[in-house]
């Protein structure tokens, strides 16, 4: 495994260790069966698709097809099958902190709706956003460096389609 991916997962611990604490200190509503953060279109950098390409490449037929019919529906996201993430294990950084208390680069406070106003929050259960995305940025160049990549983001659902589409029963 390639220096990035191995530092990547020691981001993603870092990111669900924060969600624990934050979890510890005040009452989220985040949880399984929640997904009103799934309901979007989201892209990644490609250190993070990478982990996801390979667990594709891994799934049982059943769950191919699942998440095949999500993406011909052109459902957000596409790895949201009957209500859980198809890809939880391997999800992006973005969706482990979905749902955090964050505190933002201008200081100031933010959470999903459905959970407690940031502001009634201690500080410590605060993602620092700026911090977490400036780490994912340095293994986004690292990775780059490490396989010769393009720059870009790639779209989950994309990612999803190239990685499905020859075991998707030859739909397309």
């Amino acid at each position: 495994m390639s220096k990035s991916l191995e530092l990547l997962q020691t981001l993603r611990r870092s990111v669900d260790e924060a969600f624990l604490r934050a979890q510890g200190t005040c009452e989220l509503v985040c949880g399984e069966g929640c997904d009103q953060c799934c309901r979007v279109d989201l892209s990644v950098f490609p250190v993070e698709a990478a982990p996801l390409r390979a667990l594709l490449a891994s799934l049982d037929q059943d769950r191919v097809q699942a998440i095949w019919a999500r993406l011909e529906s052109q459902q957000h996201c596409a790895f949201l099958v009957e209500g859980r993430c198809a890809v939880y294990d391997q999800r992006p950084i973005i969706c482990r902190s979905q749902g955090m208390p964050l505190l933002l680069p201008d200081g100031s406070r933010d959470i999903c709706p459905e959970n407690p106003d940031p502001a009634t929050l201690p500080l410590e259960a605060h993602l620092a956003l700026e911090r977490l995305n400036t780490l994912l940025a340095i293994l986004h160049r690292a990775h780059l460096q490490e396989t010769g990549l393009e720059d870009g983001r790639v779209r989950l659902a994309d990612l999803a389609r190239e990685a499905l589409s020859p075991r998707a029963g030859g739909v397309h």
